[in-house]
């Protein structure tokens, strides 16, 4: 069913997610990149956000009960709001450590660095499809916070990939674009987590949706049989 689809999509992207954070680095470090090790610490965090949302996917879906006789759906919204709260704290770590290194003396960034950020541009492009389609579908705020964060990561290893190519053209005047993009990594990540804690926060507050949405609630509920108005 839709909800064991939404846990192997989420299960899938702890895996690769892993496989990349491993990857950009083990080769960033060989490499002495800073943006391209930065994009691998905001992997490691996706493996963590991804397993919340699994976690939260997966109580979801638990019937209703005594306690709780509107279902436990409420603590995919929470799994969402604690996504945006790790990459909220996460990028704010990236940057900060980026800029820290940027007037380190020698940092000369090796041109094989730019390989992983390419592997991870095709493998997140993907995923990021993938799961806003089936978020989508299915109208799991956990899941489209992922693909969100699929998005970013998409966007992360784009910005990385200029600052090093930056430092690589010109080491002597640029060397220090590398850890400038590494910060910018940083910056993107912040937002991201700021954007989804905003929709969550909202979603447990019961904000009302907005207009087309809720005339489409409204279209639909009058096909029920005998509704004569809403």
């Amino acid at each position: 069913d839709v909800i064991r689809a939404g846990r192997r999509i989420a299960a899938a992207g702890i895996l690769v997610s892993a496989l990349l954070a491993v990857l950009k680095i083990t080769v960033g470090l060989e490499a002495n990149s800073t943006a391209v090790v930065s994009d691998g610490i905001e992997s490691a965090s996706d493996v963590l956000t991804s397993g919340i949302v699994l976690f939260g996917l997966m109580l979801a879906a638990r019937p209703p009960d005594e306690d709780h006789p509107y279902g436990h759906g409420r603590l995919e919204t929470l799994s969402a709001l604690l996504v945006g709260s790790i990459l909220t704290a996460t990028g704010a770590l990236i940057c900060f450590h980026s800029l820290e290194s940027a007037w380190e003396a020698g940092h000369v960034p090796r041109a094989f660095a730019i390989w992983p950020l390419l592997v991870s541009i095709a493998c997140k492009s993907v995923l990021w499809m993938v799961k806003w389609r089936h978020g989508k579908r299915v109208r799991s705020e956990a899941l489209l916070a992922d693909a969100s964060n699929d998005a970013v990561d998409v966007l992360s290893a784009i910005v990385a990939l200029a600052g090093l190519s930056m430092a690589l053209v010109d080491p002597a005047r640029f060397a220090r674009f590398d850890h400038f993009g590494g910060a910018c990594v940083g910056v993107i990540v912040v937002v991201l987590g700021l954007r989804v804690i905003r929709g969550t926060v909202l979603q447990l507050m019961d904000t009302m949706p907005d207009e087309p949405m809720l005339e489409e609630i409204r279209r639909v509920a009058l096909r029920v049989p005998g509704a004569l108005a809403i």
